[in-house]
């Protein structure tokens, strides 16, 4: 009986389609539906993939190979439910952000059948998910731990890393959107930067001391092409900035650099933000500087703004100015000397 009352239905969604005229869909359901998920995930990636930041090209090609292909790549995709992507996740012998990440990869690959009209539904939107382990309060170097670590580039004749830390504590950028800036990005009070995490570019404010940082650098190096090359002009790659980070930033065990103490050099961002707080900045100022969602801002530094006392308010450049001072001495930044 089961079998026939689904024979009656499936005629039934046939004459439906046909007094429509959505016969040609119903086909290319039926037959999109029987591709295994494996061929979708390779259509997905040759249209989606090329678009992708090489990190996250990395990130999506151990989460296909690793998590989701063995187990679901042949199963037909219209015949995937929410049931089993919930016992694929509960199976997966992983932590729970690789899960959400996994889990994140699997339903855009079910939206673009949705759109390719091979599925009707993404059964990955109704599945339950791990839970997000909370979040660590945001704990950012002093402008004084930047400044000494500034100093430590300097003595050793590595200004160009040394003004990078400006950009990177002072603007507020992401380690990528500086290694991906050109001096016509510069327009003295700003810098216009295009941000490939978000896909939006935004206007950062360039208050004084970082002003002077670049106008030094730009001095150093005659002011064409990118700010911030590697030695041979070109843009750092994600393996030259990995190598960096671990040669110069961290060092070794007897040449320790200054990323032993100070954490990852993206860390170097939330010191921009604590310092806008800290200058009165509203949520949505801060947001736009960071480059954030005034949402998600309002996640990152929640307790940056709880902890703030309006009676503590004080100048960006003035504490920037003060931490040199106390670092440099009468050198100001030490720009001027060794830039």
């Amino acid at each position: 009986k089961g079998e026939k009352k689904l024979a009656e239905a499936f005629h039934d969604e046939v004459r439906r389609a046909k007094r429509l005229g959505h016969l040609h869909k119903l086909q290319a359901e039926l037959e999109g539906g029987q591709k295994p998920l494996g061929a979708v995930y390779v259509e997905w990636w040759e249209t989606h993939g090329p678009t992708l930041e090489p990190k996250t090209q990395t990130l999506y090609r151990w989460l296909s190979n690793s998590l989701i292909l063995p187990m679901l790549g042949d199963l037909a995709i219209g015949e995937i439910t929410t049931l089993d992507v919930e016992r694929w996740l509960a199976s997966l012998d992983t932590g729970p952000v690789a899960k959400r990440k996994a889990a994140a990869l699997l339903s855009q690959v079910f939206n673009a059948a949705r759109r390719w009209g091979y599925v009707r539904e993404n059964p990955v939107e109704l599945a339950k998910r791990p839970k997000a382990p909370p979040r660590r309060a945001v704990r950012p170097p002093t402008p004084v731990d930047v400044e000494r670590a500034r100093k430590t580039f300097l003595d050793a004749d590595r200004p160009g890393d040394a003004h990078l830390l400006s950009a990177l504590y002072i603007a507020g950028l992401r380690p990528e959107e500086a290694r991906a800036l050109r001096w016509a990005d510069w327009r003295q009070r700003t810098l216009l930067i295009d941000a490939p995490k978000t896909g939006r570019s935004r206007a950062v404010d360039v208050c004084a001391p970082l002003a002077r940082d670049l106008a030094t650098w730009r001095l150093a190096t005659g002011g064409t092409g990118l700010i911030f090359p590697n030695t041979r002009g070109e843009p750092i790659s994600e393996s030259g900035w990995s190598n960096w980070r671990r040669r110069v930033w961290y060092g070794t065990e007897g040449a320790p650099g200054p990323g032993r103490t100070l954490g990852k050099p993206y860390l170097l961002r939330h010191t921009c933000a604590s310092l806008l707080v800290r200058e009165g900045r509203s949520v949505t100022e801060v947001a736009d500087q960071m480059g954030h969602s005034a949402e998600e801002c309002l996640r990152t530094y929640a307790h940056v703004f709880r902890d703030f006392d309006p009676s503590d308010r004080a100048d960006r450049e003035a504490l920037i100015r003060r931490a040199r001072a106390e670092v440099f001495g009468g050198e100001a930044s030490g720009e001027a000397a060794r830039g």
